[in-house]
């Protein structure tokens, strides 16, 4: 749905230029003058910049030149939520995830002024989303897109900039401050093993390079022989806790080639043209 855009008008009675916004009349001056023009342009452009709501739509917007409430920011904060957030004509999930999110603010600070809402508050907001068990990387996500909203006010001069700029200073959860999910673990070997009557060798080959070396799908099918001397130098790396790391002790050392197992019963005879003997398990240094 498009909307006109609103024009430069003389008021017969007065000899004043106005202009009709949302159906409001804002008087602009001396008609033909540079200033009232000015003014015009002005006031055009932030209606666009507003995206063109029509007055049906505008009402729900809190005026720029009063202090807004927490419910007035978040009403108008959620109509542009659904305008954005579109894909191939259908809302996307972001919208769950804004509601998620916006729903401790609403309930314990719905009535109060958007400029008295601190990091205090957020954190009070934030305490809400880990009592509803909550994991902590969704928590993370959701105190951003609450950050997210005041940022949005900020640019439509909703909310003071200082108000933003204070709520960017609460830290994000650590592990084991909020609940944690399940790490993905590895399917069964016995399922991996089923698979290959059904593929073909040189897929079947990548999927044993996968299994004794870790590596990701996408490395093995540009993997060569000299991409690593495990003879010499055998490559070996253990992940410090933090990023990548899974913050799981079970993952244990990532490492091109692992450790040879010193178990003998687990021992198997490796393929052809393999000297030594490797073992089944992920804990296992290849060696050729």
């Amino acid at each position: 749905m498009s909307f006109r855009t609103p024009k430069y008008r003389l008021h017969k009675g007065s000899g004043q230029a106005l202009v009709q916004i949302n159906g409001e009349r804002t008087y602009l001056g001396k008609y033909g003058t540079e200033e009232s023009k000015g003014l015009y342009r002005k006031l055009v452009a932030e209606w666009l910049a507003s995206g063109q709501k029509p007055a049906s739509l505008a009402s729900t917007a809190p005026a720029a030149n009063r202090p807004v409430t927490i419910n007035e920011l978040i009403l108008a904060f959620w109509q542009h939520v659904k305008e954005r957030y579109i894909k191939n004509g259908d809302p996307t999930s972001e919208l769950r995830s804004f509601r998620t999110a916006l729903r401790p603010v609403r309930q314990l600070y719905g009535g109060e002024l958007a400029a008295n809402f601190g990091p205090l508050a957020l954190v009070a907001c934030r305490q809400g989303l880990i009592e509803a068990r909550i994991c902590r990387t969704r928590i993370n996500q959701h105190v951003t897109r609450i950050r997210q909203m005041f940022k949005w006010g900020v640019a439509r001069e909703l909310v003071q900039e200082t108000v933003w700029r204070a709520l960017c200073s609460v830290e994000g959860l650590r592990f084991g401050e909020a609940v944690e999910t399940e790490p993905v673990k590895p399917a069964p070997e016995e399922h991996i093993i089923a698979i290959e009557p059904f593929v073909t060798p040189q897929i079947w080959a990548m999927v044993k390079l996968q299994l004794w070396s870790a590596c990701r799908p996408a490395a093995s099918p540009t993997a060569t022989t000299c991409s690593s001397n495990v003879r010499t130098c055998p490559r070996r790396r253990r992940p410090r806790r933090g990023t990548r790391s899974w913050n799981s002790a079970e993952k244990g050392a990532s490492s091109l080639f692992r450790p040879r197992c010193t178990n003998p019963a687990t021992a198997t005879p490796g393929p052809t043209g393999v000297r030594r003997t490797i073992c089944r398990c992920r804990s296992c240094l290849l060696r050729l």
